[in-house]
Order: C-alpha cells, then sequence, then structure tokens
C-alpha cells in the first residue's frame, strides 16, 4: 500500500462490492417491480413460496437492507468500505419504504 505523502500512515482503499444490504435492496426493487407491474398477484397463483418471498416480504427486504446500510456505514470508520456506496443504500431503502408505506 502506498501511503500520503509525508505521512506514515498507510492509504485506505474503498471496496466497491456485493454486501447484505445490496441483495436485500435488490430483492426489494423486484418485489417493487413485481407491485408495480401487477405480477404479484400472477406470482402468488403460480408460486406461492417465490411470491412470498419476492412480493409481500419487498417492504421487510428494504427495511432490512436500509439497516444493513446503515450499519455497514458504522463499520467504515474501522474497515475500508465504500461509503458512497452505503450511503446510495441508505437512500434507496428509504426510498423504497416510502413507496411501499401503503403496504405496511
Amino acid at each position: 500500500m502506498t501511503g500520503v505523502a509525508g505521512s506514515k500512515a498507510p492509504a485506505r482503499r474503498s471496496r466497491w462490492g456485493l454486501h447484505a444490504s445490496t441483495m436485500l435492496l435488490l430483492l426489494a426493487i423486484c418485489g417493487v417491480l413485481l407491485r408495480l407491474t401487477g405480477a404479484a398477484a400472477w406470482l402468488l397463483q403460480l408460486w406461492l413460496p417465490l411470491g412470498l418471498v419476492l412480493a409481500v416480504l419487498a417492504p421487510v427486504w428494504a427495511a432490512c437492507g436500509f439497516l444493513a446500510a446503515t450499519v455497514y456505514l458504522m463499520l467504515s470508520m474501522m474497515r475500508p468500505y465504500n461509503v458512497v456506496q452505503h450511503l446510495v443504500e441508505m437512500v434507496t431503502g428509504v426510498a423504497l419504504i416510502l413507496l411501499m408505506a401503503p403496504v405496511f
């Protein structure tokens, strides 16, 4: 690792990655898209477990993704997580929660 000029501290590298918060928010986005297109009812009739996981539990995934992104953001103080990625995930989680407020 290289440090800053005149500094002996190693440079911190931010890592873009697929974390638990990213996966939970992707599940929530799939659920929102299913609800908005009207495919959620069709999926619930076709295959109930998948419909429950994607369409019905989408608000839960959004809330859990927001909480996980918040935890990763707090951990970014100690570890080289990418702060921008988790801020975007937090905003996405809040937007999804607000979008699905009638479902709660």
